[in-house]
């Protein structure tokens, strides 16, 4: 895990959807303000305790040991080019059943009962601020799919995204402004 001041000195994939506005908790000014010190950025919420508490088992006993898949942990991941891009991904895939070893971005989402409406059943229907994340998580890694493993009450919903070029060039152009614009004038 990166420290408080590697963190700083990128934007992150859980950071995109507020800076480009998708994010219902946290906003730009949020993410500008833990860049430049004025906050540790941190979330303290219960929510985010139980989310974190129950990873380990949604990701490894509900997705990844049914259809025998290999996890890795790869930590935080900085881009190769764009240095202040970086991506901490909950897991990384593998699927070793598959003869071309698909391999893919995992992100676990355990998620609330008041937020249940914000979850449709295909693809396309999940929360834009994950779907932000994972294309982040995608252009870091340079995966093609990610999986966001959802778990809503008793039901684990997993949902494959594709890589998406050109939201992903979007993405890049809104951290750009952001980044080069408001952070590192004020660092």
């Amino acid at each position: 895990m990166l420290d408080l001041e590697a963190r700083r000195s990128t934007l992150g994939a859980s950071e995109i959807g507020a800076v480009a506005g998708v994010n219902p908790w946290k906003t730009a000014l949020d993410v500008w303000a833990s860049k430049v010190g004025i906050t540790d950025g941190a979330v303290h919420s219960q929510a985010t305790s139980v989310g974190q508490a129950l990873e380990a088992p949604l990701l490894e006993r509900l997705y990844a040991a049914p259809r025998g898949y290999e996890l890795t942990y790869p930590g935080t991941v900085v881009h190769a080019q764009e240095k202040w891009i970086s991506a901490t991904p909950d897991a990384l895939a593998t699927d070793n059943h598959d003869t071309t070893r698909a391999s893919y971005n995992v992100e676990a989402k355990v998620v609330g009962v008041r937020m249940f409406d914000a979850w449709g059943e295909r693809a396309e229907e999940i929360p834009p601020y994950v779907l932000c994340q994972v294309q982040w998580q995608m252009l870091v890694t340079g995966y093609a799919c990610s999986h966001v493993v959802a778990l809503l009450g008793t039901e684990v919903r997993v949902y494959g995204i594709p890589r998406d070029k050109e939201m992903i060039a979007d993405l890049i152009a809104i951290g750009r402004d952001f980044w080069f614009g408001n952070v590192v004038p004020n660092k």
